[in-house]
């Protein structure tokens, strides 16, 4: 907390924090809200990864939600995890040479696109309150383009924007 506090007021006024797949659960992270003022980011993927209180998606989202000031629209970490191999490539020690190996996904993994069902659902759990999204993805604007595509094919346009 004091190192919060020895932060100039401009830093802490931008400063958010997000649930993470290690270090800080959903459940944990309003108490540091509480402490600090600090508006929380609800991510997805790492409260998949990391939820040791059982907290159900919206219930989580809401709680997050609901900590950002008055005038400020709140914002969520959406991604989808990672279901194929990935290739890793390493440079040898030899120079020049590099080795290529399929490894399996992490559970912690971004993967290239977002699955529109997934987003659907946890989005449309909580249509009742105004926040942003933001999309972790490989593909970047690809995949942005690629949910819009998706929503429109299952007829969901309206979450698109």
């Amino acid at each position: 907390m004091a190192r919060y506090l020895s932060l100039p007021e401009a830093v802490r006024r931008r400063l958010v924090l997000e649930n993470s797949e290690v270090s800080s659960s959903a459940a944990e992270a309003p108490a540091i809200h509480e402490r600090t003022g600090v508006p929380l980011v609800f991510d997805n993927l790492h409260h998949r990864v990391n939820n040791p209180a059982g907290w159900g998606d919206s219930a989580a989202m809401r709680v997050f939600l609901a900590t950002w000031p008055q005038g400020q629209t709140p914002k969520i970490h959406f991604s989808s995890q990672r279901a194929s191999e990935r290739t890793v490539v390493r440079r040898d020690h030899t120079p020049g040479v590099q080795m290529a190996a399929a490894m399996p996904p992490r559970p912690e993994q971004h993967d290239d696109v977002v699955d529109a069902q997934e987003f659907v659902a946890l989005v449309g759990a909580v249509q009742d309150i105004e926040f942003d999204v933001m999309l972790e993805a490989k593909q970047k604007d690809l995949a942005i383009l690629r949910l819009r595509e998706d929503l429109a094919a299952i007829g969901q346009s309206e979450l698109a924007w």
